[in-house]
């Protein structure tokens, strides 16, 4: 129920935690913008340190994928789900909150938490995913066969990517991106090119119409360009994963997925 939520908010506020996290999924079928608000001012009251707000994301082989074309859920939800995130930006703003990914919103001075932007990364268990700089492996979806796998002192791995240093690129410009801001010359320190001479043809465009602002040394995303992104996201990356997830789910060790 709502008062458990809360309840258990309240219970971990104020207990010496670095960064009190909130998730809050919106758009939700029959969601109003007064319960959008609602939502909001009430995470606001209960002073939780950063929220991660994000639209419901409907991936086509699940039941609730299955039925977005019956409930219309094309244009008109982009425009709502625009309308939803520009009421909860007004008032995390209003509070002193800042922009800290394209979801989050963080209280200055509190180190912000967010586990899909680490640069590399290991994952354990059923498909756990492994990011090592030049490659990204992807373990079997299936418990068991992960278990006997493990048994039989034999990796888990189902599928495994070898990543070009164009795909390493375009992937930590994706996740800084994401974050909303980044220094260039953290790009050159990591591949040693500059950025400008790899990215910035397109990255002039955006600035012109507004997505984003380059001084120079930093790129800092707009408003307008984290709810782009995402946008995006939702019509091309999810179609990819899932692609991924949902062949993987239905075969525990597929020989490949094409994206």
């Amino acid at each position: 129920t709502v008062e458990k939520v809360k309840a258990a908010v309240e219970r971990t506020v104020g207990k010496g935690f670095k960064c009190v996290n909130v998730d809050v999924i919106f758009a939700l079928p029959g969601q109003t913008y007064r319960e959008i608000e609602q939502t909001g001012h009430a995470l606001v009251e209960m002073g939780v340190d950063q929220v991660a707000a994000y639209p419901l994301f409907r991936f086509p082989y699940t039941k609730m994928g299955g039925t977005a074309r019956e409930n219309n859920y094309k244009i008109s939800s982009i425009i709502k789900r625009r309308k939803m995130l520009s009421i909860l930006e007004r008032i995390f703003y209003d509070a002193g909150f800042e922009r800290t990914s394209v979801w989050a919103f963080t209280k200055p001075v509190v180190p912000k938490y967010c586990s899909v932007t680490v640069p590399l990364y290991v994952g354990l268990g059923a498909s756990g995913g492994s990011y090592l700089k030049d490659v990204f492996y992807l373990n079997t979806f299936s418990v068991i066969e992960y278990i006997k796998a493990l048994e039989n002192g034999r990796m888990a791995i189902a599928l495994s990517l070898d990543l070009s240093e164009r795909m390493q690129m375009a992937g930590w410009l994706y996740w800084r991106i994401y974050e909303t801001r980044f220094k260039k010359k953290d790009f050159k320190k990591r591949f040693g090119r500059d950025f400008d001479w790899v990215y910035g043809k397109y990255v002039k465009p955006l600035a012109l119409l507004g997505f984003l602002k380059d001084d120079g040394e930093h790129i800092v995303l707009s408003d307008k360009g984290t709810y782009w992104l995402h946008a995006l996201e939702d019509l091309f990356s999810i179609e990819y994963i899932s692609k991924l997830w949902g062949t993987s789910k239905q075969e525990p060790w597929p020989e490949k997925v094409v994206l």
